[in-house]
């Protein structure tokens, strides 16, 4: 059956009016342009992302009336090539932000179109969904909700097709103090993860910093914890305000390091931008390419290098893609040519954690001189090895040190917990996400007094957002 995000056809001469047909769905879109403009402190962002908005509706609604088959792909691949081409003309013009070394360790400024790769990929299944036949009867308030409403709060998540679907039915509901309460402990979860644990570490992130091996070490672990514990904080803001006002959304991390191999961490970590590359390109390629050689090894990777790109056109990032699937791609060949065991698990288990760390170095060092140094001397396991030997030999110091940075050290404990309690305390079936952040008041007052007391001076800003 075909969903709809509105029954009637879609007339030029009507938009006037149908902008007034829901005033829950007219107040969530202003909420959302009034919150791009504050984060990016000027109007202009917000008119320029509404009119993308409004020219991709007209595209995908024109995309919609097209009844020759020829004439309607032809037409599909144009809007995706007009995406892609001004995402990326844009990104070069540096009016979207890319993550470098220079960056990386510092507080973000945020670039002018903030938010916009999301309105993007929004926009682009969309497109794909009416092209499939999924959806039609488009309306502009639910198109706007649909692409702007999460990607004013910069992390997403990206609407899937199921939840295209449902718009169909969506009806706003403005929040009730029941429906506040029942979902607080995401919003104060998300206050914690981003301003107390996120910030913590950005102080621990330096890239310019190649002087050892264990140094090195440290950043990228402290980074890896950033991007998550960022990300995930600011998802889990979106996945508050979606509740609260019933508009179906499903969690955009989900606990990725419970994964048991490679395969699994990435149907965990950012679903909504898995899903989306699966959904629009992994699925549709599969269909034209049905040889199994090339659906398990060249469709991965392809998705993964497209990826690459989306975050930036760097070499770096070209490595970040190439690695992971790469990575993907051995994963699953390995899964399925030997029988499950203890060694199986413990092997994939450990490849997680080499592919993510060796991965998020070439993601956050894009000076490739300083990416190959830092390689050569994360080899040196027996010098780091002394390093550490050295620091828990001087007792006194490292007690003193501990005790002058007593906050921090709260702060370390927690993130270690919640780690400890997704790698081995979450099944591989369970996808309960966050159930540590209990609606009890016990736990939003310790969220609460955790904010207020461990929250660092320096706020690094949204890792994405720069």
């Amino acid at each position: 059956m075909k969903a709809k995000f509105h029954s009637r056809p879609f007339p030029w001469n009507r938009a006037a009016r149908d902008l007034f047909i829901h005033p829950g769905i007219l107040l969530l879109n202003v909420i959302s342009f009034l919150t791009i403009a504050l984060f990016s402190g000027t109007i202009l962002t917000s008119a320029f992302l509404f009119v993308h908005i409004a020219v991709n509706f007209a595209a995908t609604t024109g995309l919609e009336r097209i009844t020759d088959a020829h004439a309607r792909r032809f037409f599909y691949w144009l809007c995706v090539a007009l995406n892609a081409g001004s995402f990326l003309i844009l990104q070069h013009l540096g009016l979207i932000g890319i993550l470098d070394s220079n960056n990386v360790s510092t507080p973000s400024t945020l670039p002018f179109l903030m938010g916009y790769a999301f309105y993007t990929l929004q926009a682009l299944a969309i497109q794909g969904a009416v092209y499939r036949g999924l959806i039609t009867g488009l309306n502009f308030q639910r198109y706007v909700l649909a692409v702007s409403f999460c990607g004013a709060f910069l992390a997403g998540p990206i609407f899937n097709q199921a939840q295209l679907k449902a718009f169909e039915d969506i009806e706003v509901s403005f929040p009730t103090p029941a429906r506040i309460y029942q979902h607080l402990h995401f919003l104060i979860g998300a206050l914690v993860f981003k301003y107390v644990f996120a910030n913590w570490l950005s102080q621990w992130v330096n890239t310019q910093d190649v002087s050892s091996p264990l140094l090195i070490a440290r950043t990228v672990l402290c980074f890896e914890l950033q991007v998550y514990f960022d990300f995930a904080g600011y998802s889990l803001l979106s996945f508050f305000l979606c509740r609260i006002f019933c508009i179906p959304m499903y969690h955009n991390f989900q606990h990725p390091f419970a994964a048991r191999n490679i395969p699994e961490f990435w149907r965990r970590w950012h679903v909504g931008l898995g899903t989306f590359f699966k959904e629009n390109v992994f699925t549709p390629l599969k269909g034209i390419y049905p040889n199994q050689t090339a659906t398990r090894m060249a469709l991965p990777i392809t998705v993964f290098m497209l990826s690459a790109l989306w975050h930036g056109p760097t070499r770096n990032f070209v490595l970040w893609g190439l690695l992971h699937g790469l990575a993907f791609v051995s994963s699953v060949a390995v899964l399925k040519a030997f029988r499950p065991g203890f060694l199986l698990r413990l092997g994939t288990r450990l490849s997680v954690f080499v592919v993510l760390f060796y991965g998020r170095l070439l993601f956050m060092e894009s000076d490739f001189g300083r990416l190959m140094h830092k390689f050569r001397e994360l080899g040196r396991f027996l010098h780091m090895g002394r390093e550490l030997s050295l620091i828990f030999a001087n007792r006194e110091s490292l007690t003193g040190l501990l005790l002058k940075n007593w906050d921090g050290c709260v702060v370390g404990l927690a993130i270690a917990g919640i780690i400890g309690y997704e790698v081995w305390g979450i099944s591989a079936d369970d996808r309960r996400c966050y159930r540590y952040l209990k609606p009890g008041l016990w736990a939003l007052m310790l969220l609460l007094l955790m904010l207020l007391f461990f929250q660092p001076a320096d706020h690094a800003g949204f890792v994405y957002g720069r």
